[in-house]
């Protein structure tokens, strides 16, 4: 018995299917920043708008990625593995091979498979959102605004 489903079926179909997609944006929207300098100036000034705006490095992420998450307590440091999600920091060739300074901002979460004790060793992934993406994009415009402050 062959099934028939007409055209009002189909839509209907892909209507619920994307229902079950979710209300956020999968568009990866990675945002890209030019500095300047040398590889420790610019290296610095990333590291000081991160620590600035509340987030911490994560040592021994695989994967040529620098990641900084969101800190959970100001007295310890310690970041938010369980949160499971971050900025990455992807440079745009080796700042310390005189490379120049150019770098994309992209939030990432770790796999659903990684378990949270084991969370360097995990792979990252892009994380969807428009919470996750607005968050990408001001850190990116207090980077351009810390590399323009910043003297030559």
């Amino acid at each position: 018995m062959r099934l028939v489903v007409s055209r009002v079926g189909w839509l209907l179909a892909l209507i619920a299917l994307a229902g079950t997609a979710g209300c956020y944006s999968m568009a990866r929207r990675p945002v890209h920043v030019t500095g300047f300098g040398d590889a420790e100036a610019c290296v610095g000034t990333v590291a000081r708008v991160f620590e600035r705006s509340g987030f911490v490095r994560v040592d021994g992420i695989a994967g040529g990625v620098v990641l900084y998450t969101p800190i959970v307590s100001i007295n310890t440091r310690s970041f938010a593995s369980g949160l499971r999600w971050g900025v990455g920091v992807h440079y745009q060739g080796d700042p310390f091979a005189g490379k120049g300074c150019d770098f994309d901002l992209e939030p990432l979460s770790y796999d659903q498979e990684c378990p949270s004790e084991h969370h360097v060793i995990c792979k990252l992934s892009f994380q969807p959102g428009d919470e996750f993406a607005a968050a990408t994009e001001e850190l990116g415009r207090r980077m351009r605004l810390a590399f323009a402050r910043a003297p030559e």
